[in-house]
């Protein structure tokens, strides 16, 4: 699949050749700003979510909205939800072949049609899990040096999983992480039983 496959530049607004080089100017700088661990952890998890764009452009995209959960342009918003930009919308920008840039908008900046559950929910699972199921799990991970804590996380932040490292140990001491523990696998609280179950087996 193209990088760039989810990318429509007929739709954008037109901007100057000046305006296009001051706004990726200003990215570029801000991307340097990410050096501490818990921020660039924070980067990635935002950048494995859009799969549908290449790093940089959700490397762009990090750098101008962090809690964006769902983007498009305004003609994909149109053609395939019938939704359209609020008239405060703020345009976030990325680049596109054939073209300097384009510009896409977030979800929570459009209006219009109600959205598919798969954009507000989408981590969801199907069927019902016995109770105790989700117990068990968590401790079979902790029989596998693999500790599993849950948090509160952001829309589209279903969970995380990384390797534990004296770093990463120090950072998470909150969450009264064992010694011996390798991994770390962080859960969203807010979500329900069988996502948190399918979010524990993809880790």
């Amino acid at each position: 699949m193209n990088k760039y496959s989810d990318i429509d530049a007929s739709s954008s607004p037109k901007t100057s050749a000046t305006e296009e080089i001051n706004a990726l100017d200003e990215m570029f700088t801000a991307s340097r700003h990410y050096r501490k661990s818990s921020e660039y952890i924070d980067m990635l998890r935002f950048i494995g979510k859009f799969t549908k764009y290449s790093p940089f452009n959700c490397l762009l995209l990090y750098t101008q909205n962090k809690t964006a959960s769902y983007v498009a342009t305004a003609n994909q918003w149109r053609k395939k939800f019938k939704r359209f930009p609020k008239r405060d919308a703020m345009p976030m920008l990325i680049l596109a072949p054939m073209s300097p840039v384009v510009f896409v908008y977030d979800l929570k900046d459009t209006e219009g049609k109600p959205v598919p559950d798969s954009l507000l929910r989408p981590f969801y699972t199907d069927g019902v899990l016995k109770k105790g199921i989700i117990d068990s799990l968590k401790h079979n991970c902790t029989l596998h040096e693999i500790e599993v804590r849950e948090i509160t996380l952001r829309h589209w932040h279903g969970g995380s999983a990384l390797r534990l490292n004296d770093k990463y140990k120090q950072f998470f001491r909150d969450l009264n992480i064992s010694d011996s523990a390798k991994y770390l696998i962080l859960l969203d609280r807010d979500a329900t039983n069988e996502d948190k179950y399918s979010l524990i087996l993809s880790s």
